[in-house]
C-alpha cells in the first residue's frame, strides 16, 4: 500500500511564509512608514497604487511592505485598496454622485469600476445609487 501525503509541497511554503510573517518585528521607522502608506493609499484613492509604487515612494522593500501592511490592517494592500475605494464609491453613490464622477474619483474607467463594483456589491453602480439615494 503507497503512503500518501495529508499536505502538499504548498501547504509546507504557506506554512513557512505564515510562519516567517509571525516573526518579523518591524521597528519604530518602519512601523512609522507603513502608517504612511495606509494614510496615502486612503488620501489618494484616485491614483494608481501598485505595491512596486508604494514600497518606492516609501523607500521600503516590497517584501516587508507586503509583509507589513498585512501585519498592521490585517489584508493585503491590493485587498486594502479595492475594499477603500468600494466603500467610498458607495458612500458617494449614495449621495446621488454620478458613476462616471464616481469612478473618476477612486481611480478607475467607467467600465472598470462597474464591473468591479457589481462583483463587490452584487449590484450595478446605478441599481446602488438608485436603491440607497
Amino acid at each position: 500500500m503507497e503512503f500518501q501525503a495529508d499536505h502538499t509541497e504548498d501547504d509546507d511554503q504557506s506554512r513557512q511564509s505564515d510562519d516567517m510573517q509571525q516573526r518579523i518585528v518591524f521597528n519604530r521607522v518602519e512601523m512609522q512608514k507603513l502608517h504612511s502608506v495606509k494614510t496615502y493609499i486612503d488620501n489618494n484613492l484616485d491614483l494608481e497604487l501598485t505595491i512596486p509604487l508604494l514600497a518606492r515612494k516609501f523607500m521600503i522593500s516590497t517584501t516587508y511592505l507586503k509583509l507589513g501592511f498585512k501585519q498592521l490592517c490585517g489584508s493585503p494592500i491590493y485587498q486594502y485598496v479595492l475594499q477603500q475605494r468600494m466603500e467610498r464609491a458607495k458612500l458617494l453613490l449614495s449621495s446621488g454622485e454620478r458613476v462616471r464622477l464616481v469612478a473618476a474619483d477612486i481611480g478607475y474607467s467607467l467600465t472598470g469600476f462597474s464591473k468591479v463594483f457589481k462583483s463587490y456589491t452584487g449590484l450595478s453602480p446605478i441599481a446602488f445609487r438608485n436603491l440607497h439615494k
